[in-house]
């Protein structure tokens, strides 16, 4: 039987339960962000009760990792300093299958300036968290994202930046609380470290194995994935600079300030937490936010 997407107009309609659901918990704030919570019901095709447990289980995840994804500030001096070496774009086409685009990528190979781990994971949740309430471009929202990391310019000194904990942290986030459903992630210019790196991290990334694909320097297999077209020059595609995006971020994230250091939208209006009510859902690739 083929798969029936729901429409933008039935997405509406489930947003209206979703809410009166928020309500009713009690201890959930109710100034959520109405594109999330759209994002969400689009990540179970509009099923309430699991887009709930969603929700439920990113504050749980945020509340648990507060260095990375509380205090945050768009007007934080490190974010400048981020941008300059290291570059973090949602790319302004969508897929044929209506999926967006997030290219990260080293500009500045040097480790001298680059923030520790931990830093740099906070800022990371602040762009995601800015382009989960940004609409796609055409005013609908994406079916799903691919993630293409840069690799170019990576030395075992990176690996001295890397904190295990907040990895796990960042991955639980991905794999349990994104808004979004990860269909692919792509690794381009792998050198001979990859391998030591893959190492390093798989026992934080679990099932995204699966749709991990990697791919040496001047290759062009990353192609048979995702168009040329989508792709920017800087990468072998045939689409706009990067640049011209990464200038729409900045602005967006400018714009945006108030929605990131409102902390209390993302903690539970009193000392209860749902841990104890939390009920498996499908402990499968799908449910897990990849695929």
């Amino acid at each position: 039987m083929e798969f029936k997407r729901i429409s933008e107009d039935e997405l509406k309609e489930r947003l209206k339960v979703f809410k009166k659901e928020i309500s009713a918990k009690g201890n959930i704030p109710e100034n959520l962000n109405e594109i999330i919570l759209l994002r969400y019901l689009k990540f179970f095709n509009g099923n309430v009760e699991k887009s709930l447990k969603r929700l439920i289980g990113s504050m749980e995840v945020r509340k648990s990792y507060p260095h990375i994804f509380f205090n945050r500030d768009t007007n934080d001096p490190l974010l400048g300093q981020l941008s300059d070496q290291v570059e973090m774009v949602l790319l302004p086409k969508l897929t044929p299958e209506n999926n967006r685009i997030i290219v990260t990528r080293l500009i500045d190979f040097s480790t001298d300036n680059l923030p520790e781990m931990d830093e740099t994971l906070r800022i990371s949740s602040m762009i995601f968290d800015i382009a989960a309430i940004t609409p796609e471009n055409n005013g609908s929202l994406a079916d799903g994202e691919v993630l293409i990391y840069d690799l170019n310019g990576l030395t075992a000194k990176h690996f001295t930046k890397l904190s295990f904990s907040s990895l796990r942290g960042f991955f639980r986030y991905m794999s349990e609380a994104h808004l979004m459903r990860i269909r692919e992630i792509h690794l381009i210019n792998c050198s001979s470290l990859v391998d030591k790196l893959v190492m390093l991290i798989r026992p934080f990334v679990g099932k995204a194995m699966q749709i991990m694909h990697f791919h040496q320097p001047d290759s062009t297999t990353l192609f048979d994935f995702v168009p040329m077209d989508v792709i920017p020059v800087e990468l072998g595609g045939t689409d706009e600079s990067i640049i011209k995006s990464k200038i729409y971020w900045i602005k967006k994230t400018e714009e945006h300030r108030e929605f990131i250091i409102n902390d209390e939208q993302w903690k539970f209006t009193d000392a209860r937490s749902d841990e104890d009510e939390e009920e498996n859902i499908e402990d499968n690739f799908s449910y897990m936010g990849f695929c």
